[in-house]
């Protein structure tokens, strides 16, 4: 008849092999040893806690088969597989109910490990430390039931081990705050042939300390609180797993956040202790004097950070603010992060046709000066400028209309003006202007840098008020005049192609009803031909150039020969 096979899962009678310490050194340290009965476990494993070995029954499938073990060697159908030993006989085919029917049934076990009991002789590599006659069928290797007569030779139940010992010395030591202490860690493999010494220190990965058969070493350091486990292995199997303890004053510190960025102002602390009769949360901020907060050794406690410090907030062992240090942990406060760096050049406003901004940088990186194409109520191109600062979510800024007096110009502040980007080329233009307000989705679009590079606020440093945004992209070129039509600013624009140093702007006017800031209803853009702008820059590379300008305006003319101009902005 065919075998039948049944997993038991930590469902062995109390008779079952069972494994314990064997060892080459003294008792105390035997009984510190954290498990030396891990059979079938392999390196992988480390981390699972040991459990019940694997084990498997095999049961005589027919147990009215006359199958009485009458001799020292078992019946073929109750032979344990490879690799696996018999740790016990049982009488029925159900549960080890003792004087009822045959010995129909045996427990196997993986023969791994350090150390197990076997019903049969110890294989390689293990050798019997012990031989337990089974004087009667009570004991987990006699084969028979009560009752039964016995005519082989007496069986007996071995202890098999592996013949290896590990230790360290000291296993554990009472240490001071911050002390550390070292282990001599010795082993002998016995009969396995692939020996490892692992060390598993706390939060820290595995250290291989040795594959020596046989040695010993020194470990550490080893800190208060810290238990660092130490295994011998053998041929992948667990054969021991020491803790290695340091014993002392220890404490643990945290804070939630440990960076604190403005607005936010508060941080979490806890902290807990052990083994400590006194203890001191102290704070330190920016390396200054240490100054005692809180007298408890366990709690929680909100602290108030300000931008621009550093906060260290240590607990220490005893009832001065100078104490010896058990744990600490550091808290930056931070400002906001700025707002990202615009690309300089032309960007375009997505909410309102023909409208437009020049974005240039002032010779502080935190700064911009921004120009604002747009138009006025009526329709007429106006221009708006602002000096904008950069700040922790945007650039802002006075917006400012200028006036053309004849001579000079008047500057009047209208409103304010907000980049807010979500990156260097995109954005919203957040606007207040003469009672309304808005905000604009805007992008970076033109003016990347060409030949010659023209790129940049131009002036007329004889007459202050007026001027170019011209920009550059390859050999093309686009420039805005920043003009009067009278009194009243307007602008104008021209693009020019060529890579030589003189240019010539077509020039052409824009008016747009209903694209003014604020303006609604049906959006007409209407152009003009506006005249004509020569550039001449054969040092522009210096930052000056010649311009002659013969603009026709709306609502006016701007005419300048052969003007000398000179760049403000790059």
């Amino acid at each position: 008849m065919l075998a039948l096979l049944v997993v038991i899962a930590g469902s062995a009678p109390a008779v079952a092999c069972s494994s314990g310490p064997h060892a080459d050194f003294g008792p105390a340290d035997t009984a510190h040893a954290l498990d030396v009965s891990a059979e079938g476990m392999s390196s992988s494993d480390v981390d699972t806690p040991a459990t019940t070995p694997y084990e498997e029954v095999i049961v005589l499938e027919d147990a009215s088969i006359s199958g009485s073990r009458k001799s020292a060697a078992p019946q073929p159908w109750l032979a344990c597989p490879p690799g696996r030993h018999p740790a016990e006989y049982y009488f029925s085919s159900s549960v080890p109910n003792y004087g009822l029917g045959w010995d129909n049934a045996v427990t196997c076990r993986d023969t791994t490990g350090l150390s197990f009991n076997s019903c049969e002789p110890c294989p390689p590599p293990y050798t019997a430390v012990s031989v337990t006659p089974q004087a009667g069928p009570l004991m987990p290797c006699h084969p028979l039931a009560p009752g039964t007569l016995w005519s082989g030779v007496m069986p007996s139940q071995y202890q098999c081990h592996i013949g290896a010992s590990f230790g360290a010395s000291p296993w554990e030591a009472r240490l001071g705050p911050r002390e550390t202490f070292y282990t001599t860690l010795t082993w002998h493999g016995g009969g396995a042939t692939n020996v490892r010494v692992v060390a598993r220190p706390p939060d820290r990965p595995e250290i291989e300390l040795s594959t020596d058969h046989d040695g010993s070493l020194r470990y550490g350091p080893i800190a208060g609180g810290e238990s660092h486990g130490i295994q011998l292995w053998g041929d992948g199997m667990l054969l021991y797993n020491y803790g290695v303890v340091g014993r002392g004053p220890t404490a643990t510190i945290t804070a939630t956040p440990d960076r604190v960025v403005a607005p936010a102002n508060t941080t979490n602390l806890v902290w807990t202790t052990s083994d400590v009769s006194s203890a001191r949360l102290v704070r330190r901020i920016d390396g200054g004097a240490p100054q005692i907060i809180d007298t408890r050794v366990a709690g929680q406690r909100v602290e108030t950070i300000s931008p621009g410090h550093r906060y260290l907030y240590t607990v220490v062992y005893g009832t001065t603010a100078t104490s010896p240090t058990l744990s600490e942990v550091t808290v930056i406060g931070e400002n906001p992060p700025l707002a990202p760096t615009p690309q300089g050049g032309l960007w375009d406003d997505l909410s309102r046709p023909n409208n437009g901004l020049d974005v240039r940088f002032l010779s502080n990186v935190d700064g911009v000066v921004m120009t604002w194409y747009t138009f006025d109520p009526g329709g007429a191109p106006i221009w708006y400028q602002a000096i904008l600062s950069r700040g922790p979510s945007a650039w802002t800024g006075e917006l400012q209309r200028t006036r053309w007096t004849g001579t000079g110009i008047t500057a009047t502040v209208v409103g304010t003006a907000s980049l807010e980007l979500t990156s260097s080329d995109r954005g919203d233009l957040v606007w207040q202007l003469d009672g309304s307000s808005g905000r604009d989705s805007v992008a970076w679009l033109w003016g990347a840098g060409g030949s010659p590079d023209l790129g940049g606020l131009w002036y007329d440093a004889t007459e202050s008020g007026w001027g170019l945004g011209l920009l550059s992209e390859g050999s093309t070129h686009v420039g805005y005049l920043q003009v009067y039509a009278g009194s009243a600013p307007t602008w104008v624009f021209g693009v020019s192609n060529g890579s030589g140093s003189h240019l010539d702007f077509p020039l052409s006017g824009v008016t747009g009803v209903n694209a003014c800031p604020g303006c609604s209803g049906p959006v007409s853009i209407s152009t003009w031909g506006a005249g004509t702008m020569t550039i001449d820059a054969p040092l522009a590379w210096q930052g000056t150039a010649t311009a002659t300008i013969n603009a026709t305006l709306a609502g006016g003319v701007w005419q300048r020969t052969s003007r000398t101009i000179t760049r403000i902005t790059p």
